[in-house]
């Protein structure tokens, strides 16, 4: 949950006043996720933005617990910049207290894993772009005879997607 502080700072700076009545309101729970995934997509508003929202199982979940519909784009870019300067700036040095007081990780130092790997590991992409690209074609080589040419042999098409498949796994 949030802070006392934050909680206080919010409610000091978030004036109602600045928005058309009627609007719906948020919480300032709801304001601080939407000020933080602003700051991560850099915006609430564009069409990519909000696809990415809606597609969100934690917000799903967030919005589902609470049995209240996720705010449109439209409503939370107005909420969002009714918050002061003072209030977005404040966020910060709140987040940081409350990661710390967590015992989250503090990335001071690093793991790092140098098991041998004998997979495509360094090109997955590429692996699976060929495999695909190989299946097409071995698809529509199989439909030759339909224009009077033969088809090609099955055998080594088979083979060589065998041996690409084992290369993805």
């Amino acid at each position: 949950m949030l802070t006392e502080e934050f909680q206080e700072a919010a409610n000091k700076n978030f004036t109602s006043d600045k928005l058309n009545n009627g609007r719906p309101r948020i919480t300032a729970e709801e304001v601080l996720i939407f000020i933080c995934l602003r700051g991560y997509i850099n915006s609430v508003t564009d069409q990519e933005s909000a696809e990415r929202m809606t597609e969100s199982i934690s917000l799903y979940i967030y919005y589902s617990n609470r049995n209240k519909k996720m705010p449109r784009p439209k409503t939370l870019n107005e909420n969002l910049n009714c918050i002061s300067s003072e209030t977005v700036e404040f966020i910060q040095p709140c987040q940081l207290d409350q990661f710390l007081n967590e015992g989250l990780d503090s990335f001071n130092y690093a793991l790092l894993d140098s098991t041998s790997v004998s997979a495509s590991s360094s090109w997955p992409t590429d692996a699976g772009i060929i495999y695909r690209f190989f299946n097409i074609i071995h698809i529509q080589t199989q439909k030759l005879n339909k224009f009077g040419i033969k088809n090609i042999s099955e055998y080594y098409s088979l083979m060589w997607l065998g041996k690409l498949s084992k290369i993805l796994f």
